[in-house]
């Protein structure tokens, strides 16, 4: 199925991104084929990931991260190797959407204020993109970036019997990934080195 896929979709990620919207597939081997379309075309054409974001791809990206995550976030059992590809593939995806303009960053993280895996990715995309994070901090007074800032920081802290929070941990520590650490603090830590660069901005 997955070459039928490939040859189906290849080269529009519209058409894809509708078809996971639409669950034309079910299967994680398929989802995984059409995440990887899409992420093909976003590879050599990054005005795709704006597109994306017309789309509301992220909602359906986000959507896939907790379906295919859910199930493993209790226990420890071996998470099968295309589930893990749909998880990373997903992330780098919603990644690429936030960085594609400070007005997309700031627009996802009003849409999606209570999910925790999004404030994530969205502070420490702010944090590694420096050009995305002087608009924000240039232009605070009108963007609106230190109250969503503020948001994801009283989402990001660590509380002692908040489960969101745990399991945000969870599911970044199925990526394995080190750019995204499953602990919260080091999310902390990039909202606040945000507020840090706002004040040294304001003061110059």
């Amino acid at each position: 199925l997955g070459p039928a896929l490939r040859f189906l979709f290849g080269g529009n990620a519209e058409l894809a991104v509708r078809a996971l919207q639409r669950g034309v597939v079910s299967e994680a081997s398929s989802t995984l084929v059409l995440l990887e379309v899409v992420m093909a075309v976003a590879a050599s054409d990054t005005s795709t990931f704006r597109r994306l974001h017309e789309l509301e791809a992220t909602k359906t990206l986000l959507e896939l991260l907790r379906k295919h995550s859910d199930p493993y976030l209790s226990d420890s059992a071996t998470v099968p190797q295309d589930t893990l590809e749909i998880l990373r593939q997903s992330a780098r995806l919603v990644s690429g959407i936030l960085a594609s303009s400070p007005e997309v960053l700031l627009d996802c993280m009003h849409r999606y204020q209570n999910s925790i895996v999004l404030q994530r990715l969205a502070v420490r995309v702010a944090r590694d993109r420096q050009h995305l994070q002087l608009q924000l901090r240039v232009n605070h007074a009108t963007n609106g970036s230190l109250q969503f800032f503020m948001q994801a920081l009283l989402q990001l802290l660590p509380q002692q019997e908040s489960s969101q929070v745990s399991n945000g941990e969870r599911v970044f520590a199925l990526l394995d990934d080190p750019a995204l650490p499953s602990d919260s603090w080091p999310y902390v830590l990039d909202t606040l080195q945000f507020f840090q660069q706002v004040l040294v901005h304001f003061r110059a």
